[in-house]
């Protein structure tokens, strides 16, 4: 399966699977493997049976996968027989590739995760062989045990060009507003619905709506979700629910991200109507 933005050039893939942007030079063959986004495999290189990690650059005429004791003194093979291949075992450094402005900040932030084995949230930028930049959310955790940092990324570049823009509606609407991807995950919450649900946006971003959005059919939310991504809109009444579990009345209102004519998340507004449903109730008793 080789996945958008790859580059095979003359060479074979065999029954492996190929994320993002992944580029294979020419006499090359790629046997039951998988490899991450951004990898580039130089020319007649062979691997079987390999996970290779994003960012990794596969020298020209490499062998992995067929001799267990050489793959063993490189890299990390597990009990069943897979190499997993980092950039830091071949030499080389994800930091190399992030932006001069996000290395420092990176570094300080990886450290606090190893040291507190806590998870984190953060974004960072990476500049692709070709120059163009991409932006990551990131979503990360170290465990001590497996004395192992596992993080999962989001590609947030769509949103990234719009954001300056977007950043003001967010900072100064008095209304809880956020944003979500494709999957239903937030990607930003401002400072009104992070008050509103007590929480702070570091703690949103990378969850799943239904986080904050209460509903006792869960299809409904989907429906939230699919009407938004589908390029459509959406308002109804719903509940919102806080961290100590208080369930609050708002009305909600759904609408598509869309950047050069696609949709790539969805946009949502909550409105407080907790004080006016108090209010209609009292006059319901007070009649």
């Amino acid at each position: 399966l080789v996945s958008s933005g790859c580059v095979v050039s003359g060479a074979s893939i065999i029954r492996s699977l190929l994320f993002t942007v992944v580029r294979i030079d020419r006499g090359s063959v790629i046997e039951d493997s998988v490899l991450l986004p951004e990898v580039r495999v130089g020319r007649d290189v062979r691997i079987r049976r390999a996970v290779v990690d994003k960012f990794c650059v596969i020298p020209d005429g490499s062998t992995i996968g067929f001799n267990r004791a050489e793959d063993e003194a490189r890299f990390h093979v597990t009990p069943q027989g897979t190499t997993l291949i980092t950039p830091e075992m071949l030499g080389q450094s994800i930091y190399g590739y992030l932006l001069p402005e996000d290395r420092v900040p990176t570094q300080a932030t990886l450290k606090a995760m190893i040291e507190g084995g806590e998870r984190h949230h953060f974004r960072c930028s990476f500049r692709r062989e070709d120059g163009e930049v991409v932006h990551l959310h990131w979503t990360g955790r170290w465990s001590a045990n497996e004395r192992t940092l596992f993080a999962m990324a989001h590609d947030v570049t769509p949103l990234v060009g719009s954001e300056s823009f977007y950043r003001s509606l967010f900072t100064f609407n008095p209304d809880p507003v956020f944003s979500f991807d494709l999957a239903g995950r937030f990607t930003s919450v401002n400072q009104a619905g992070c008050a509103l649900a007590d929480y702070s946006e570091e703690e949103l971003l990378g969850e799943h709506l239904s986080v904050l959005l209460h509903n006792e059919d869960p299809s409904k939310l989907a429906d939230y979700i699919s009407t938004a991504i589908t390029g459509g809109s959406l308002r109804d009444d719903g509940l919102l629910r806080t961290r100590s579990g208080q369930l609050i009345d708002v009305g909600l209102t759904h609408l598509p991200i869309i950047i050069d004519e696609k949709v790539v998340g969805g946009f949502g507004i909550a409105k407080d109507f907790s004080e006016r449903k108090r209010t209609l109730r009292a006059l319901r008793e007070a009649l």
